[in-house]
């Protein structure tokens, strides 16, 4: 539970641009739109996930496949403005938030199946 308050707390104070950041408007500006369409992307791949999982539909594997890694695009995309190891944490704390929910989805399919 720690873990998620943490990410939580990292991924809102990126989205709000609470952290500080040197470098040009443009590139602020660049690293703004960059992650918006990296947050889209984790919404839809996040969302097909979900129902290929719960639906064990056969594309379930490539979509997870694809949904882990946008976690890994959205860290690399931090890493020029926070460093490697910030970018590396990040995408180890947005995985492990994936792979928590993947289970979750498991449980719930076979929840379901028993009833």
């Amino acid at each position: 539970m720690k873990r998620r308050s943490s990410l939580i707390f990292i991924l809102l104070l990126l989205v709000l641009g609470f952290l500080p950041i040197q470098v040009s408007a443009a590139t602020k500006d660049e690293l703004r739109q960059g992650m918006r369409k990296l947050w889209e992307d984790h919404i839809t791949w996040t969302r097909l996930y979900i129902v290929s999982a719960t639906a064990d539909l056969p594309d379930k594997d490539a979509t997870a496949k694809r949904l882990l890694q946008n976690q890994t695009d959205i860290g690399n995309a931090i890493k020029p403005f926070y460093g490697d190891a910030a970018g590396d944490k990040l995408t180890a704390l947005l995985k492990d938030h994936i792979l928590i929910a993947h289970h979750r989805c498991r449980q719930e399919r076979r929840y379901g199946e028993k009833r």
